[in-house]
This record gives structure tokens, C-alpha cells and sequence, in this order.
């Protein structure tokens, strides 16, 4: 997963002084769309700490006694730290104005948290169980409505 972040933010920041790629009508409105969802996504994923207080951690693991977190943005999704990243590096994509940038800024990490999300869901259904399974039942992992 470190690697898809990284390369995707080293090759969107590259690719982001091609100029054959260049945003051009609308680059100012969708500049000010990109901070915003930036901001929305630094929010989402800050929040969803927060509420795992900690439990939350970086490396993959459940403790003992961890309860299944149903509360705060975990209410729509089950991973919604992990929808705070997409939505941030789509906004950092458009943020810097160019086509090429915003489809590696957005395919690349994200190829990379789909990869993370199955391992952690596997981590999470062993060391939770059924409680994590009946969870996941009622939730989408990243987006309501769509996956």
C-alpha cells in the first residue's frame, strides 16, 4: 500500500508539468473543487481516527477486546479512513490541473488501498468474527451505495 501512495503521489506530481495533459477551460473552478475535496478528505480520515481512537493503528491488527466500531463515519462505511485518502488525492489530482496527474493521483493509491482493504477485512472477520461479519453485511467498504 505504501508504495501505490507513494508512487502515486511522485508520478501525479511528475506527470503534473506535462503540458499535453493540461486542464485547460474550467482549470480554476476545478482547482477550488480540488482544495475542497482535499480538505473533505484530511476531515474524513481524521474523523474516522478519532472515533477508533486506540484502536486505530497502522499496521494491520486486531486487540484484544476490540469491539466492531459502528459510530461516527463507520455508520455508512467500513473503511472510511481509507475513503478520506481517495477523496483527498482525486482533490490533489484536480488541484494540480492536469488529466494525466489526476488519473494516476486517483487509480494508483487506490489499486493500492484495495489491496490493504482485503487483507485488514480478513484480520478483522479472524479476529472479530461473526459481530465483524454481521457489520460488514449492512456496510459498502469505501463509498455508500457503490463499494
Amino acid at each position: 500500500m505504501l508504495a501505490a501512495v507513494v508512487g502515486g503521489m511522485l508520478g501525479g506530481l511528475e506527470l503534473a508539468r506535462w503540458g499535453a495533459a493540461e486542464i485547460g477551460a474550467g482549470r480554476w473552478p476545478l482547482f477550488v473543487v480540488g482544495l475542497v475535496l482535499m480538505a473533505a478528505g484530511i476531515a474524513v480520515r481524521q474523523w474516522a481516527i478519532v472515533v477508533l481512537g486506540r484502536y486505530f493503528t497502522v499496521a494491520v491488527r486486531v486487540q484484544s477486546g476490540q469491539p466492531v466500531v459502528d459510530r461516527g463515519p463507520y455508520r455508512w462505511v467500513r473503511h472510511p479512513s481509507y475513503t478520506g485518502l481517495v477523496v483527498f488525492f482525486v482533490g490533489l489530482g484536480l488541484a494540480l490541473g492536469n488529466w494525466a496527474s489526476l488519473a494516476v493521483l486517483a487509480v494508483v493509491p487506490t489499486a493500492g488501498l484495495l489491496v490493504r482493504i482485503r487483507f485488514e477485512e480478513r484480520a478483522l472477520v479472524a479476529g472479530l468474527g461473526a459481530s465483524y461479519e454481521r457489520y460488514a453485511a449492512t456496510r459498502r467498504r469505501l463509498f455508500p451505495g457503490i463499494w
